[in-house]
Parts: structure tokens; C-alpha cells; sequence
């Protein structure tokens, strides 16, 4: 999908008369470059790709909080592994356990992860985004979500196209490849050092904490870990760079649309700007920033590995006019061809199995493809391999 098919419109002074030095044969419609020109008036109105259905449109902006809830969004402080308080690793547990099953989601604090290597991965993550377009879409990879893209950035499906652009870098038991991208963004220059070192960094922090929290979730479910290890070993992980440029119109389009995550769990780092939100007891939540803090969602994986019992949240990401938002995902994903079962004890007469078995490369390779109208509409692909149907 080229700049010309996305701004098409009713009227033929929907596309400017007069542009900047574009090449409609490309995808090339990316948020930034569009905002800039509805700023500077070379656009008259949003590009309708971009426009969201009604129902999918944002009832709540972005610096919207209601503390009554904030203050129920669950906290888990790891500094109660080393307090030294007696009892103190089962109230961890006991935390850990209402936080997935009553929410899916919740503030991490106390992670162990240095802030110096946040505050350096978001400085290059800026420093990517900033850069010239034709110099990100060397990161591009064409039919795949890896590397840099500008247009659909997440396995759910979305009826319109998301405000936002990403960088996604895959990785196999804690090592994230970045050096043959960090290589065409700068083929001469000497940034790709520097990027590709903290990112190095900055993963190896969180293969650190995401095998500390993936234990503890296994244990605070009281079942054998070896059942839940085996889809883990090696990790599948991936990092992945969000950016949501200013929009003039935010309540008619979306950062990211509604979607849940279908690996084991999520880590995101955030900047001071609000736009993450969270779907809980029927309403859309504002998560308020924390700079002491990740947010963790649970995924679909998890919640099929725990026959349910553990959830995985819907979530979605909005814009503003006034401010851009950056933030960091980083995904801890399981083994994509084992087939993927409760752990035994988690399965009983009173609680029946609820999935079929299914692997992670199933999801792409059929069910996505079958469902693709209802995920669109914010259903979660485990509905579809429901035991029952």
C-alpha cells in the first residue's frame, strides 16, 4: 500500500497540490511524515487509512487518570526477594498470583535493572526515529514484522492503520540480532557501534530479570517448573522499539490497535508520556507512567500453559497533539513448534482443559488467517482453540 491508495479521498484536493519530494509508488505513508505535513497545511484532513471505525475510536485521551483505579492496578516489588523480612517471598508470591489472575497486568518495581540502561535505550531509540525515512527503511524487511516498519506493527489484525512506527530485532536465548540492521542503517558510519552496544546491554539486563520473573510466576502457581521451562529453554525473546508521533486528530486514530499479547508475558519501558492503555472490568484504563517502574502483561501462551487461570490483558495504545511517546517492549515468547499444554495439576473435574493443543506457528499458519474479521475486532485468538468448539 503506497502514500497514494492511503490518501485517497472523496474529493480530489484531498491529496496536496503541492507535496513534499515523495515517491507515491512506495509504502511511504508513515504518522511523522504525515503529521508534519497536516501541521504545515500540505494535507487538508486525515488520511482515511488512517481513521478509525467509531467503535474502535478512543473514549478516553490520553492524560485522562482515574486514580481510584490507578491505585488498584497491582504493584510487585522484587526488593522483597532480599529484605530479609521473614515471609516476605510468600507475600511476593501471594502478590504475584492475584496480579495475573484478578488483572494480567501490573507495575514491576525494584526490578534490578539500572536506569542507565533504560534512559541509553530510549536515547537510541529516539535517535533511530529521528532519522531521515529513506535511511529507516533500509531496517526494512519486506513481508515480515522484523526490522523497521511504519505500517501494521503487531499479529492482530486492525481495521485501520496504526499512528505509530516500530523497529522490531528478534533474538534466540538472550541475544538480540541488531548488527545486519544496525549495519544498513549506517553502512559507513560509526553509530551502529554504539547502537548495537546498547542494545547488547540493555538486553542482557532484561534476560536477567525476565528469568527471574518467569520463575516466579511458574512458582507462585505451585506446579512442577519443568512443565513450563520446557517451552522456554531456549528463550525466544524479541525487542521491540515503539514510536507515536503527534497527531492533530487523536481521537480518530490509534497508536496501536486493541490487541492482546500472544507470548508468555510482555516488559515495557515507558517515557513520561501517557498513551498505554488496559482493558479491565469492561473499561479502558489509563496506566499512568512510572519511571521506577515496567509494565507486565501476561500473553496468550502463559494463558493457555495455566489452562486460564493466569490472564492476558487487552491493551491498546493512544495519541495525543501535543507530545510524542517512545517506549520499549520486550517480549519473552516460547518455543513456536511445541505444542502447548497445561501443566497437569492445573487440570481437574472442577477445572476442565479449556485449549486444544496448538502450537505458536499454528496461530499464523491457519487460525489467524480464519478469524482474521473478529481478531479485527479486538477477539482473542484463543477463543478459536477453545477445547469445547
Amino acid at each position: 500500500m503506497g502514500l497514494l491508495s492511503v490518501l485517497e479521498g472523496p474529493n480530489s484536493d484531498f491529496i496536496p497540490s503541492k507535496s513534499p519530494d515523495i515517491n507515491l509508488n512506495v509504502e511511504i505513508n508513515i504518522p511523522s511524515l504525515l503529521s508534519n505535513m497536516l501541521q504545515d497545511g500540505l494535507l487538508k484532513e486525515l488520511p482515511r487509512g488512517y481513521l478509525c471505525p467509531e467503535y474502535t475510536r478512543p473514549t478516553v485521551t490520553y492524560d485522562e487518570y482515574d486514580e481510584s483505579v490507578l491505585t488498584d492496578i497491582p504493584v510487585i516489588d522484587l526488593g522483597l526477594l532480599n529484605c530479609g523480612k521473614p515471609n516476605a517471598g510468600n507475600i511476593l508470591l501471594g502478590n504475584l498470583q492475584r496480579a495475573c489472575e484478578e488483572w494480567g497486568f501490573f507495575y514491576l518495581i525494584n526490578h534490578g535493572v539500572p536506569k542507565s540502561h533504560v534512559q541509553a535505550m530510549q536515547k537510541q531509540a529516539r535517535q533511530f526515529f529521528s532519522l531521515p525515512h529513506h535511511q529507516k527503511r533500509r531496517a526494512h524487511i519486506p513481508g515480515q514484522r522484523l526490522g523497521y516498519h511504519s505500517m501494521q506493527p503487531t499479529t492482530t489484525p486492525s481495521p485501520s492503520l496504526h499512528w505509530s512506527e516500530g523497529f522490531t530485532m528478534k533474538g534466540l536465548a538472550g541475544h538480540v540480532h541488531c548488527s545486519e540492521f544496525a549495519t544498513r542503517i549506517w553502512p559507513q558510519g560509526q553509530e551502529k557501534f554504539g547502537f548495537c552496544d546498547v542494545v547488547e546491554e540493555y538486553t542482557k539486563s532484561m534476560v536477567g530479570l525476565e528469568m527471574k520473573l518467569r520463575d516466579l510466576i511458574i512458582e507462585s502457581l505451585g506446579v512442577d517448573s519443568k512443565h513450563f521451562k520446557q517451552y522456554c529453554n531456549p528463550s525466544f525473546s524479541s525487542l521491540h522499539l515503539n514510536y507515536y508521533p503527534t497527531c492533530p486528530q487523536p481521537t480518530n486514530v490509534v497508536g496501536m490497535g486493541a490487541h492482546y499479547d500472544m507470548g508468555f508475558f510482555t516488559l515495557l519501558a515507558h517515557d513520561d508520556v501517557g498513551g498505554l492503555q488496559v482493558q479491565h472490568g469492561g473499561k479502558w484504563v489509563n496506566v499512568k507512567p512510572r519511571s521506577d517502574a515496567f509494565t507486565v502483561n501476561i500473553g496468550d501462551m502463559l494463558q493457555a500453559l495455566t489452562n486460564g487461570r493466569y490472564k492476558s490483558i487487552k491493551h491498546r495504545a493512544v495519541v495525543n497533539e501535543s507530545r510524542e511517546r517512545y517506549s520499549i517492549a520486550y517480549f519473552l515468547s516460547v518455543n513456536p513448534r511445541l505444542d502447548l499444554n497445561p501443566a497437569p495439576e492445573l487440570v481437574d473435574e472442577q477445572h476442565p482443559r479449556l485449549y486444544k493443543p496448538f502450537t505458536f506457528l499454528d496461530i499464523y499458519t491457519s487460525v489467524r488467517n480464519k478469524h482474521l474479521d473478529e481478531l479485527s475486532r479486538g477477539a482473542q485468538v484463543l477463543e478459536f482453540l477453545r477445547a469445547s468448539s
